[in-house]
Protein backbone atom coordinates (compact mmCIF):
# COMPACT_ATOMS: atom_id res chain seq x y z
CA UNK A 1 0.00 0.00 0.00
CA UNK A 2 1.59 3.51 -1.17
CA UNK A 3 0.17 6.58 1.07
CA UNK A 4 -0.04 10.00 -0.24
CA UNK A 5 0.27 12.77 2.60
CA UNK A 6 -1.89 15.55 1.15
CA UNK A 7 -1.39 19.34 2.47
CA UNK A 8 -3.80 22.42 1.33
CA UNK A 9 -1.55 24.80 1.83
CA UNK A 10 1.64 24.37 4.22
CA UNK A 11 4.32 21.60 4.81
CA UNK A 12 5.89 21.22 8.63
CA UNK A 13 8.88 19.04 8.98
CA UNK A 14 9.11 16.96 12.14
CA UNK A 15 12.48 14.74 12.88
CA UNK A 16 12.26 11.84 11.42
CA UNK A 17 14.40 10.01 13.42
CA UNK A 18 13.27 11.40 16.85
CA UNK A 19 9.79 10.43 15.96
CA UNK A 20 10.45 7.03 14.66
CA UNK A 21 12.42 6.50 17.91
CA UNK A 22 9.98 7.66 20.20
CA UNK A 23 6.57 7.14 18.44
CA UNK A 24 6.35 3.77 20.70
CA UNK A 25 6.37 5.49 23.53
CA UNK A 26 4.38 8.65 23.27
CA UNK A 27 1.33 8.64 25.04
CA UNK A 28 -2.00 9.90 23.75
CA UNK A 29 -1.71 13.17 24.76
CA UNK A 30 1.64 13.83 23.51
CA UNK A 31 0.48 12.44 19.68
CA UNK A 32 -2.70 15.22 20.24
CA UNK A 33 -0.15 17.57 20.88
CA UNK A 34 2.53 16.78 17.72
CA UNK A 35 -0.11 16.53 15.55
CA UNK A 36 -1.89 19.93 16.28
CA UNK A 37 1.56 21.53 16.42
CA UNK A 38 2.27 20.51 12.88
CA UNK A 39 -1.58 21.63 12.14
CA UNK A 40 -1.35 24.71 13.56
CA UNK A 41 1.03 27.47 12.65
CA UNK A 42 0.00 30.51 15.08
CA UNK A 43 0.25 28.03 18.38
CA UNK A 44 4.17 27.16 17.14
CA UNK A 45 4.58 30.70 17.23
CA UNK A 46 3.56 31.45 20.27
CA UNK A 47 2.08 29.48 22.84
CA UNK A 48 1.02 31.38 25.38
CA UNK A 49 -1.00 34.26 23.70
CA UNK A 50 -2.63 31.07 21.71
CA UNK A 51 -3.08 28.18 24.72
CA UNK A 52 -7.20 28.72 25.39
CA UNK A 53 -7.31 27.56 21.13
CA UNK A 54 -5.23 24.87 22.12
CA UNK A 55 -7.32 24.18 25.21
CA UNK A 56 -10.52 24.13 23.55
CA UNK A 57 -9.26 22.41 19.88
CA UNK A 58 -7.49 19.46 21.87
CA UNK A 59 -9.84 18.84 24.60
CA UNK A 60 -6.97 19.06 27.04
CA UNK A 61 -5.84 21.03 30.47
CA UNK A 62 -2.96 23.77 29.89
CA UNK A 63 -1.14 21.69 32.41
CA UNK A 64 -1.49 18.39 30.27
CA UNK A 65 -0.25 20.52 27.02
CA UNK A 66 2.43 21.65 28.86
CA UNK A 67 3.31 18.24 29.65
CA UNK A 68 3.44 17.00 26.67
CA UNK A 69 5.10 19.66 24.89
CA UNK A 70 7.94 19.19 27.88
CA UNK A 71 8.18 15.24 27.17
CA UNK A 72 8.38 15.85 23.19
CA UNK A 73 10.96 18.83 23.68
CA UNK A 74 13.26 16.52 26.02
CA UNK A 75 13.09 13.42 23.36
CA UNK A 76 14.35 15.88 20.61
CA UNK A 77 11.41 15.97 18.46
CA UNK A 78 9.94 19.95 18.87
CA UNK A 79 13.02 22.05 19.96
CA UNK A 80 11.36 24.34 22.36
CA UNK A 81 14.28 27.10 22.56
CA UNK A 82 13.58 28.61 19.43
CA UNK A 83 13.68 32.64 19.47
CA UNK A 84 9.80 34.17 18.89
CA UNK A 85 10.84 35.90 15.81
CA UNK A 86 12.40 33.17 14.35
CA UNK A 87 9.59 30.76 15.05
CA UNK A 88 6.91 33.10 13.79
CA UNK A 89 5.77 31.18 10.79
CA UNK A 90 2.38 33.08 11.03
CA UNK A 91 1.14 36.03 12.91
CA UNK A 92 0.12 34.51 16.07
CA UNK A 93 -3.88 35.62 17.00
CA UNK A 94 -3.70 39.17 19.04
CA UNK A 95 -2.15 38.79 22.44
CA UNK A 96 -4.15 39.71 25.27
CA UNK A 97 -3.74 40.00 29.48
CA UNK A 98 -7.08 37.80 29.66
CA UNK A 99 -8.57 35.24 27.20
CA UNK A 100 -11.60 36.45 28.63
CA UNK A 101 -11.72 39.13 25.65
CA UNK A 102 -12.91 35.53 23.23
CA UNK A 103 -14.68 34.32 25.90
CA UNK A 104 -17.64 32.54 23.82
CA UNK A 105 -21.04 33.36 23.96
CA UNK A 106 -23.28 29.76 24.16
CA UNK A 107 -26.97 29.89 23.25
CA UNK A 108 -29.57 28.20 25.22
CA UNK A 109 -29.43 25.00 23.11
CA UNK A 110 -25.55 25.35 23.45
CA UNK A 111 -25.75 25.28 27.79
CA UNK A 112 -28.42 22.51 28.14
CA UNK A 113 -26.20 20.22 25.80
CA UNK A 114 -22.87 20.41 27.61
CA UNK A 115 -24.45 20.22 31.02
CA UNK A 116 -26.72 17.01 29.63
CA UNK A 117 -23.51 15.44 28.48
CA UNK A 118 -21.81 15.99 32.16
CA UNK A 119 -22.89 14.24 35.09
CA UNK A 120 -20.14 16.67 37.26
CA UNK A 121 -21.53 19.46 35.58
CA UNK A 122 -24.90 18.90 36.41
CA UNK A 123 -24.14 18.52 40.45
CA UNK A 124 -21.62 21.49 39.98
CA UNK A 125 -24.71 23.42 38.71
CA UNK A 126 -27.56 21.79 40.68
CA UNK A 127 -25.57 20.88 44.62
CA UNK A 128 -22.13 22.07 44.65
CA UNK A 129 -21.97 25.86 44.13
CA UNK A 130 -25.63 26.48 44.79
CA UNK A 131 -24.14 25.07 48.62
CA UNK A 132 -21.50 27.36 48.75
CA UNK A 133 -22.64 30.69 48.16
CA UNK A 134 -25.79 29.66 49.67
CA UNK A 135 -28.58 30.71 47.14
CA UNK A 136 -29.50 29.05 43.46
CA UNK A 137 -27.84 30.20 40.62
CA UNK A 138 -29.59 32.06 37.60
CA UNK A 139 -29.66 31.40 34.03
CA UNK A 140 -26.84 33.63 33.17
CA UNK A 141 -24.66 32.22 36.13
CA UNK A 142 -25.36 29.02 34.95
CA UNK A 143 -23.64 30.25 31.48
CA UNK A 144 -20.59 31.51 33.20
CA UNK A 145 -20.26 27.90 34.85
CA UNK A 146 -20.70 26.63 32.17
CA UNK A 147 -18.14 28.84 30.19
CA UNK A 148 -15.55 28.11 32.50
CA UNK A 149 -15.83 24.40 32.25
CA UNK A 150 -16.24 23.56 28.77
CA UNK A 151 -14.12 27.02 27.48
CA UNK A 152 -11.12 27.18 30.07
CA UNK A 153 -11.46 23.60 30.47
CA UNK A 154 -11.29 24.31 34.28
CA UNK A 155 -12.84 20.44 35.89
CA UNK A 156 -15.32 20.85 38.30
CA UNK A 157 -13.35 20.51 41.51
CA UNK A 158 -10.89 23.10 40.33
CA UNK A 159 -14.17 25.31 39.85
CA UNK A 160 -15.38 24.60 43.33
CA UNK A 161 -12.28 25.54 45.21
CA UNK A 162 -12.79 29.10 43.36
CA UNK A 163 -16.25 29.56 44.25
CA UNK A 164 -15.37 28.77 47.83
CA UNK A 165 -11.76 30.80 47.26
CA UNK A 166 -13.95 33.78 46.63
CA UNK A 167 -16.57 32.88 48.98
CA UNK A 168 -14.05 32.74 51.99
CA UNK A 169 -13.02 36.15 50.83
CA UNK A 170 -16.25 37.97 50.60
CA UNK A 171 -16.71 38.10 47.25
CA UNK A 172 -19.79 35.68 46.40
CA UNK A 173 -20.36 37.54 43.31
CA UNK A 174 -20.12 35.20 40.10
CA UNK A 175 -18.61 38.66 38.06
CA UNK A 176 -15.63 38.14 41.04
CA UNK A 177 -15.79 34.70 40.88
CA UNK A 178 -15.44 34.64 36.60
CA UNK A 179 -12.52 37.40 36.53
CA UNK A 180 -10.71 35.36 39.32
CA UNK A 181 -10.92 32.07 37.24
CA UNK A 182 -9.35 34.13 33.81
CA UNK A 183 -6.70 35.67 36.19
CA UNK A 184 -5.91 32.08 37.44
CA UNK A 185 -6.07 30.87 34.10
CA UNK A 186 -3.68 33.46 32.59
CA UNK A 187 -1.11 32.76 35.93
CA UNK A 188 -1.49 28.71 34.29
CA UNK A 189 -3.34 27.76 37.69
CA UNK A 190 -6.01 25.72 36.89
CA UNK A 191 -5.74 22.30 38.83
CA UNK A 192 -7.57 21.94 42.09
CA UNK A 193 -3.94 21.38 43.85
CA UNK A 194 -2.52 24.56 42.16
CA UNK A 195 -5.61 26.90 43.20
CA UNK A 196 -5.04 25.39 47.11
CA UNK A 197 -1.28 26.20 46.63
CA UNK A 198 -2.17 29.99 45.29
CA UNK A 199 -1.96 32.84 47.50
CA UNK A 200 -1.88 36.43 46.16
CA UNK A 201 -1.73 37.31 49.37
CA UNK A 202 0.45 41.01 49.48
CA UNK A 203 1.12 42.56 52.77
CA UNK A 204 4.44 43.62 52.89
CA UNK A 205 6.59 46.07 51.01
CA UNK A 206 9.07 44.65 49.17
CA UNK A 207 11.84 45.14 46.53
CA UNK A 208 9.32 43.97 43.62
CA UNK A 209 6.48 47.14 44.61
CA UNK A 210 9.66 49.83 44.23
CA UNK A 211 10.26 48.37 41.07
CA UNK A 212 6.59 48.29 39.94
CA UNK A 213 5.66 51.59 41.30
CA UNK A 214 9.28 53.03 39.38
CA UNK A 215 7.96 51.38 35.97
CA UNK A 216 4.56 51.98 36.10
CA UNK A 217 4.02 55.46 38.45
CA UNK A 218 0.04 55.08 38.93
CA UNK A 219 -1.30 57.92 40.79
CA UNK A 220 -3.75 55.34 43.15
CA UNK A 221 -3.58 52.10 44.89
CA UNK A 222 -6.55 49.68 45.85
CA UNK A 223 -6.32 47.86 49.14
CA UNK A 224 -7.92 44.45 48.96
CA UNK A 225 -8.45 41.59 51.81
CA UNK A 226 -5.01 39.94 50.66
CA UNK A 227 -3.37 43.28 51.29
CA UNK A 228 -4.70 43.89 55.05
CA UNK A 229 -4.52 42.06 58.01
CA UNK A 230 -4.53 44.82 60.91
CA UNK A 231 -4.24 48.61 61.95
CA UNK A 232 -0.44 48.55 62.39
CA UNK A 233 0.27 46.04 59.20
CA UNK A 234 -1.89 48.38 56.31
CA UNK A 235 -0.52 51.64 58.05
CA UNK A 236 3.28 50.73 57.46
CA UNK A 237 2.56 49.46 54.11
CA UNK A 238 0.63 52.72 53.10
CA UNK A 239 3.22 54.54 54.49
CA UNK A 240 6.13 52.99 52.53
CA UNK A 241 4.60 52.81 49.41
CA UNK A 242 3.87 56.70 49.75
CA UNK A 243 7.78 56.87 50.33
CA UNK A 244 8.01 55.61 47.08
CA UNK A 245 6.11 56.71 44.91
CA UNK A 246 7.03 59.87 42.62
CA UNK A 247 3.64 61.29 43.07
CA UNK A 248 2.03 60.68 46.11
CA UNK A 249 -0.35 57.99 46.47
CA UNK A 250 -3.91 58.23 46.62
CA UNK A 251 -4.89 55.19 48.34
CA UNK A 252 -8.27 53.50 49.09
CA UNK A 253 -10.02 50.32 50.40
CA UNK A 254 -12.46 48.49 48.37
CA UNK A 255 -15.40 48.86 51.16
CA UNK A 256 -18.96 49.01 49.73
CA UNK A 257 -20.50 47.15 52.97
CA UNK A 258 -22.47 43.96 52.82
CA UNK A 259 -20.26 41.27 52.11
CA UNK A 260 -18.04 43.48 50.23
CA UNK A 261 -15.78 45.15 53.22
CA UNK A 262 -12.26 44.31 53.40
CA UNK A 263 -12.08 46.94 56.83
CA UNK A 264 -15.40 46.31 58.62
CA UNK A 265 -15.24 42.00 58.27
CA UNK A 266 -11.78 42.08 59.75
CA UNK A 267 -12.14 41.21 63.26
CA UNK A 268 -8.55 42.96 64.03
CA UNK A 269 -10.26 46.91 63.07
CA UNK A 270 -12.62 47.78 65.85
CA UNK A 271 -15.07 49.87 63.21
CA UNK A 272 -18.57 49.90 62.48
CA UNK A 273 -19.70 47.35 60.34
CA UNK A 274 -23.08 48.24 57.91
CA UNK A 275 -25.22 46.44 55.60
CA UNK A 276 -25.21 46.28 51.83
CA UNK A 277 -25.42 50.15 50.08
CA UNK A 278 -28.85 48.63 48.79
CA UNK A 279 -30.24 47.93 52.05
CA UNK A 280 -29.42 51.37 53.64
CA UNK A 281 -30.82 53.02 50.38
CA UNK A 282 -33.50 50.87 50.82
CA UNK A 283 -34.90 52.74 54.51
CA UNK A 284 -34.94 55.63 52.88
CA UNK A 285 -33.51 57.69 55.79
CA UNK A 286 -30.58 59.96 54.56
CA UNK A 287 -29.30 59.97 58.20
CA UNK A 288 -28.80 56.07 57.53
CA UNK A 289 -26.45 56.61 54.42
CA UNK A 290 -24.84 60.16 56.14
CA UNK A 291 -23.60 57.84 58.90
CA UNK A 292 -21.85 55.81 56.84
CA UNK A 293 -20.39 58.54 54.17
CA UNK A 294 -19.04 60.12 57.68
CA UNK A 295 -17.50 56.82 58.72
Amino acid sequence: MKIKLNYIDKIISVPAEGVVENIGSMSAPELKVLLYLCAEPDFRADTEANKAYAIKALDMQWAEIEAALSSLSSSGVINTDVPVEAAAEAKPKKQKASVKADNPQYDKDEVSGIIERSGELQRLIHIDVPRIIGKPISANEIQIIVSMYDYLRLNAESIVKITEYCTKNGNASFRVIERTAYSLFDANVTTPEQIDGYDETVTMYDDTMSELIAKYPVGGIIQMTANVTDPEQITELNKKLQEISKYGLFIAVDEEGGQVARIGLNENFDVPRYNSMYEIGSTGDTANAKEVGKT
